[in-house]
């Protein structure tokens, strides 16, 4: 990988990790278990479109990935979990893990 795709990835993942909601989210997959974003929605009470794009940055960030599709009535159902690079960043998550944990 080259400096400048490097330095893109890590940008995507500050990026990801200066967000509160993105910060909690990433939380719940770390403590909790993997999840949907409709499932990751109705925890946190947030919007299925706010909830969305932010699984999207994060996924961007390289701090969680596709884990699983289910096909259930008709469409698929996409669930994310952490990456290794997001236990690295779980010591910045510290207040949103201990509501979690």
């Amino acid at each position: 990988m080259s400096a400048g795709r490097v330095t893109e990835r890590y940008t995507h993942t500050y990026r990801a990790l200066t967000n509160p909601l993105r910060r909690k989210l990433l939380a719940y997959l770390l403590v909790e278990r993997a999840g949907s974003p409709k499932e990751l929605s109705e925890i946190f009470g947030e919007a299925f479109k706010r909830v969305y794009p932010n699984i999207k940055a994060l996924e961007a960030g390289g701090l969680i990935e596709l884990t699983e599709t289910d096909s259930r009535m008709g469409g698929t159902i996409h669930v994310y979990g952490p990456t290794d690079l997001a236990a690295r960043f779980a010591g910045l998550l510290a207040d949103e893990l201990k509501g979690r944990a």
